[in-house]
């Protein structure tokens, strides 16, 4: 098991509200995911975001705000989170509707900070 599948594996232990997560660039590739629950779409769905987070990170430049942390977006049906891990790398984790979301924030910036090494 690669050190970002155990990174995903340890999310998804800690935070069971999360369904899906994925670590991807911001062009949509991803590098690992986790899957907990089957969800046909959700790598569709994850890999759709990822343009959302392309606009977003592409604003805050543009506008002076610094480098995107986190996004989250929350629907009737999921919540997703995007956690940055670089300036290219996003953890995107997909979490049931009406979660609390703040277990998952700290588990994935967690996370993040662990697998930046891995980018250096």
């Amino acid at each position: 098991m690669s050190v970002f599948d155990v990174a995903l594996e340890q999310v998804v232990t800690r935070v069971p509200e999360i369904r899906f997560v994925t670590l991807t660039d911001t062009d949509g590739i991803e590098v690992a995911r986790k899957s907990v629950r089957t969800d046909s779409d959700a790598q569709t769905l994850a890999t759709e975001y990822t343009t959302v987070l392309r606009t977003v990170v592409g604003m805050a430049k543009d506008h002076g705000l610094g480098a995107l942390r986190e996004l989250q977006i929350g629907t009737e049906r999921t919540t997703a989170l995007l956690v940055a891990v670089t300036a290219e790398y996003y953890l995107v984790a997909l979490l049931e509707p009406d979660s609390i979301t703040g277990r998952a924030r700290f588990h994935l910036r967690m996370a993040g900070l662990d697998l930046e090494r891995e980018f250096a």
